[in-house]
């Protein structure tokens, strides 16, 4: 997980911030707990992945068509990842904000079951 964060700012650029890195990272210890939680979290990094080796390989793809990185600009070789997968990205950025929403809600629901600390230990 920790290794998988620290990659977030290569697969998200500047949109993520340490602030909402915080957030989930508080997210995962009740996500955790569940078997829906592990599964939706796991999904969505994976589909991080997925979207970082589409990315990935559209680049090299379009370097080898341009006749490698001397011969095509970055800015063309960038545009012409986007287009290629447009419809792949779009699909997975849905399921992603739809887990996303699963999430959140499998986390409001652990924070109502979680018990206080003073009923755990007894204290009034």
């Amino acid at each position: 997980m920790n290794e998988f964060i620290c990659e977030a700012r290569y697969s998200f650029g500047a949109r993520v911030t340490n602030f909402e890195l915080d957030i989930f990272l508080k997210r995962l210890p009740t996500l955790w707990n569940s078997k829906e939680g592990r599964k939706a979290v796991l999904r969505q990094m994976q589909i991080v992945n997925d979207l970082n080796r589409l990315h990935n390989n559209s680049l090299l793809e379009a370097m080898k068509k341009g006749g490698g990185i001397r011969k095509l600009d970055v800015d063309q070789a960038e545009e012409y990842a986007l287009t290629k997968n447009k419809s792949k990205i779009n699909e997975l950025e849905k399921e992603y904000r739809q887990l996303d929403n699963q999430v959140n809600s499998i986390s409001a629901e652990n924070e109502k079951q979680r018990k206080p600390l003073s009923e755990i230990f007894g204290e009034k």
